[in-house]
């Protein structure tokens, strides 16, 4: 007996939240549901194109007012028989945003203890799995274009040089690169994201290429299909890659492996030996927070985390966390998954 027609309501703009939820429609389907349609924002909405479990994508603007949020909210209340509301499921429970004021310590800790965001989201909806990972479908054009990509680049690193935070900014895997090129010469190197920027000028080689700005963010995400490996912190990328058999290293800043990549495929996770780890911070840039109380506490935050070394410039733009990884076993690592693929 069919169950009616559903939509999953993800209240936040951010990659991540969209691939926490993209496995859900699939389950609601296997579940009986005869209409499964996803409420999702301009920035996030390529997560679920092409899945063959939803029906509709309703896209929210970027800039839309609380108000109309909710107007939209209890409109659809009317038109479906069921509405998934995964609205702060992970972000205020779990994660915690540093412009307001933070738990203590050994609080968030607890929390968080055993807890995977992606079967967090599934039981709050209602499914218990027992492998919490996300999932993406290509469409037959999208195979055909990136397999012959793949053919003219039969080995190659998708890196992700940084996140939504300071706390995710890889500010050292220059060094890493450069490393990992002279030890395997014949592998190309991508790096994603928003900011383009001359990596001959920083690489002095033709074998790193940024492609932010050229691939846009569903190509990116794709990309991790077909990668040799894909670097990067606890962010888009990363989590995308979870969909795939690729090898993946994810560098910790706020949680524990357990939290996010634990039950990925061939996931490698490399955490920071900094006293605070893990912190379970979102930490917000106070140029982002205009209200002058939030916009303490999130200096307070960054200074708090903050590396101050005038005499080198990776170590002063970076945090604790992204300075203590362990960067030596971070290079043979990859040079050894690379050579041997």
């Amino acid at each position: 007996m069919s169950k009616g027609r559903a939509i999953i309501f993800r209240g936040y703009m951010a990659i991540g939240d969209a691939l926490y939820t993209s496995a859900l429609p699939r389950l609601m389907k296997e579940d009986g549901y005869e209409q499964v349609d996803v409420a999702v924002w301009q920035s996030n909405q390529h997560v679920f194109w092409n899945n063959p479990y939803v029906d509709n994508i309703r896209v929210f603007p970027n800039d839309l007012t609380e108000t109309e949020f909710e107007y939209y909210y209890n409109k659809w209340n009317e038109e479906y028989d069921v509405i998934v509301d995964l609205r702060w499921t992970i972000e205020s429970k779990y994660l915690f945003r540093t412009d307001a004021p933070l738990p203590p310590i050994e609080e968030r800790k607890e929390k968080n203890k055993g807890k995977n965001y992606y079967r967090v989201t599934m039981e709050v909806a209602g499914y218990k799995v027992d492998k919490g990972k996300p999932e993406l479908y290509l469409s037959d054009e999208e195979e055909k274009l990136l397999n012959e990509f793949k053919k003219e680049n039969p080995k190659f690193v998708i890196w992700q040089l940084y996140g939504s935070s300071n706390a995710k900014q890889l500010v050292r895997a220059p060094i890493w690169i450069t490393e990992i090129m002279k030890q395997v010469p014949d592998c190309k190197h991508y790096l994603v994201g928003n900011a383009h920027f001359s990596t001959k000028r920083l690489f002095g080689s033709d074998n790193v290429k940024c492609v932010a700005g050229i691939w846009g963010l569903r190509t990116s995400m794709l990309m991790c299909k077909y990668a040799n490996l894909v670097v990067g912190p606890e962010s888009a990328i990363t989590n995308a890659s979870g969909a795939f058999d690729t090898p993946k290293f994810i560098m910790y800043s706020g949680v524990l492996p357990e939290n996010l990549g634990g039950d990925f495929e061939n996931h490698y996770g490399f955490c920071p030996k900094c006293e605070c780890y893990p912190c379970y911070k979102i930490s917000i840039s106070p140029k982002e927070v205009w209200n002058l109380k939030k916009r303490k506490l999130a200096y307070a935050n960054m200074e708090e985390c903050r590396v101050k070394d005038p005499f080198d410039c990776y170590r002063y733009l970076g945090f604790k966390c992204t300075l203590s990884l362990p960067e030596q076993e971070i290079i043979e690592k990859a040079v050894d998954i690379l050579k041997h693929s």
